[in-house]
């Protein structure tokens, strides 16, 4: 009886987590040096998490995870205020709020 339970308990802890993915994805925003909602691109790297997460719970998306890469802007260097910086911010994101993340300029 008692491997019954275990056996159960397992199964509904493996189907909860993985509900959970599917409910969530990745969407991404190539950072610009002065010109994002959340501010400026000199900020150091927890600050601005904080600050982009601030930004998307004021605007209704919700945030479970954000991350940082590097990448090489396809028009070269430029240190203009709306250029990307070479800094893609990786968001994960409930799936029901993508609309509204896109409508920011995050995409997929």
């Amino acid at each position: 009886m008692k491997s019954l339970v275990f056996v159960v308990i397992i199964c509904l802890l493996a189907t909860s987590s993985c509900k959970k993915d599917k409910d969530t994805l990745w969407v991404y925003y190539d950072e610009t040096f002065c010109s994002d909602a959340w501010g400026d691109s000199d900020e150091l790297e927890p600050i601005k998490k904080n600050n982009i997460k601030a930004y998307l719970k004021n605007n209704n998306v919700e945030v479970f995870e954000i991350k940082f890469s590097k990448f090489f802007p396809e028009e070269g260097y430029c240190k203009s205020c709306g250029c990307r910086s070479g800094v893609r911010i990786e968001s994960k994101i409930k799936a029901r709020d993508l609309d509204k993340a896109l409508s920011f300029r995050f995409y997929q």
